[in-house]
């Protein structure tokens, strides 16, 4: 390729391009910064209508009977949550989560678990529906669970025992009552 310019007019069409790219560049820059702004717009006006539209259903609310009635509402829920804590008093309740935490720290590798169901009307008994891998994972978690003491009856029907792999198995644990 001829070259025909001088290195002084080189250096002085670099500087020309460089300025001409920069400004395209700032260009291109504020165009995308007014698109972003503009792309706002309709987020901006969005907020303001329901703002709007909320302050006008409050301003109706108010001035409908409905608020009204307050006082009569927060005096019968007052006297409703005064009622329930009486209820509540006499409700014996058994924390569930150590029950289970205990039962995890014996359950193996060997045994998953499906579901978990506890019911506290009555004798509180919790339910664990899984799989063993082998006969003896499941008669080795059972004897864990009747040795550990925390259960008042531990139920594994013996049907469960039939296949010698992949168990099925809907183990019943009755629990103890707190106050013993």
């Amino acid at each position: 390729m001829f070259n025909l310019l001088d290195t002084q007019s080189k250096k002085e069409v670099h500087k020309t391009y460089i300025l001409r790219r920069s400004i395209v560049m700032l260009c291109m820059a504020i165009f995308l910064y007014i698109l972003f702004i503009i792309s706002l717009v309709p987020t901006v006006y969005t907020v303001y209508v329901q703002r709007e539209t909320q302050m006008f259903e409050l301003n109706s609310l108010k001035s409908s009977g409905a608020s009204k009635n307050v006082n009569f509402t927060e005096s019968v829920i007052g006297s409703t949550n005064r009622i329930l804590e009486l209820f509540h008093k006499h409700v014996e309740k058994q924390a569930v989560t150590p029950i289970l935490f205990s039962v995890l720290q014996k359950k193996t590798s060997a045994i998953t678990w499906k579901s978990i169901q506890y019911q506290s009307i009555g004798t509180p008994v919790l339910v664990i529906e899984g799989t063993a891998k082998t006969r003896e994972d499941l008669l080795g978690f059972l004897k864990s669970l009747q040795s550990s003491g925390e259960f008042e009856k531990v139920d594994l029907p013996i049907s469960n025992f039939a296949k010698n792999r992949d168990i099925p198995f809907n183990l019943t644990l009755t629990l103890k009552k707190s106050n013993e």
